[in-house]
């Protein structure tokens, strides 16, 4: 069994974006500068958390590497957030 301590962190990380996207919050910035790739369960988070911020609050993804943008363009998530360096 291998266990991925990044991805681990990027989906505690995503889950509290959605806690806090639960107390109205109007923009969320999670930073990507120390993920390399993105997993299943990753984008599961991902696709949930677009969808709970949809018209009503800003997801901004910070230094997100090119892998995981083409990974997130693959699947039309790269529609759902902001991006910055």
């Amino acid at each position: 069994m291998v266990v991925d301590f990044e991805e681990q962190r990027l989906i505690i990380s995503l889950e509290k974006a959605a806690q806090d996207l639960e107390k109205h919050a109007d923009e969320i910035v999670i930073d990507f500068s120390s993920v390399r790739r993105i997993g299943t369960n990753g984008l599961k988070r991902m696709e949930a958390l677009s969808t709970s911020a949809r018209g009503h609050a800003t997801v901004v993804l910070k230094d997100v590497c090119v892998d995981v943008y083409r990974t997130l363009k693959l699947l039309n998530l790269n529609r759902c957030f902001s991006f910055v360096n």
